[in-house]
């Protein structure tokens, strides 16, 4: 971290996250993040003017990783629950076989922040607000995606889903009344976001998460499309019942 007159400040972090879940190669992630800072408060032709108490416009992107998967997804599993058998020696002997098409590529999810934002204090620290504009994209996330059924298989798990997260934030603080017996303070907060699904699996635009309610097999409630937001209720249109 540095910064220079108390005007200008800059940070700077680097982390590296290991997990067994992944592939011998693939099983780090490296995810850094950097800030600016400019305290405009602290300048020549706003240092004097005593009804500002602060004015900061800060700046930061970062980036995080998630690697909360089932263990060992890389690995082959095979199972033997009768669904395959085969005859030797006049006797019937359950097959083993392999329950998914592994995919050895699978690696860590991320999610790139990006903020701008500004720090207001006024009127001997009597009014103050806070405003944030951010822009969030997850990606790499980790996708049953449809494969050709001459794999063998329907389905593979892919890094290969993305979303962003688009909004701005606004928080008011006021100082009504100061006295030596009685302090009463207001806070107030608006937010507002747009959540969207921007890729899935090549080639896919929709899909239908498993029922979320009630016993299995009963029909989906959700839609994940490209354009949407993030578990979208999807259903019939009534006009009553």
């Amino acid at each position: 971290r540095y910064s220079y007159k108390n005007k200008y400040s800059v940070e700077v972090d680097a982390r590296a996250d290991g997990a067994s879940k992944f592939k011998p190669g693939r099983q780090w992630g490296y995810f850094p993040a950097a800030s600016l800072g400019w305290t405009v408060k602290n300048e020549d032709f706003l240092k004097n003017v005593n009804w500002v108490n602060d004015f900061k416009i800060r700046a930061g992107y970062g980036s995080v990783g998630n690697n909360r998967i089932q263990d060992y997804l890389y690995l082959t599993t095979f199972a033997s629950d009768g669904r395959y058998f085969y005859g030797l020696n006049n006797q019937l002997n359950t097959a083993y076989y392999p329950t998914s098409l592994v995919n050895e590529k699978l690696q860590w999810e991320s999610t790139v922040n990006r903020n701008l934002g500004l720090d207001v204090s006024l009127f001997n620290n009597r009014l103050g607000f806070s405003l944030d504009v951010y822009n969030n994209t997850s990606y790499n996330l980790l996708l049953s995606v449809p494969i050709a059924p001459t794999y063998g298989y329907t389905t593979q798990l892919q890094n290969i889903g993305k979303t962003s997260n688009k909004g701005i934030e606004l928080q008011l603080n006021g100082g009504i009344v100061r006295s030596k017996n009685f302090t009463w303070n207001a806070n107030f907060n608006i937010s507002h976001n747009t959540n969207k699904i921007v890729q899935l699996g090549i080639g896919q635009t929709s899909f239908f998460p498993a029922a979320s309610w009630d016993v299995s097999g009963q029909p989906t409630d959700y839609i994940e499309k490209i354009g949407n937001a993030v578990g979208s209720m999807y259903g019939l249109v009534s006009d009553g019942f």
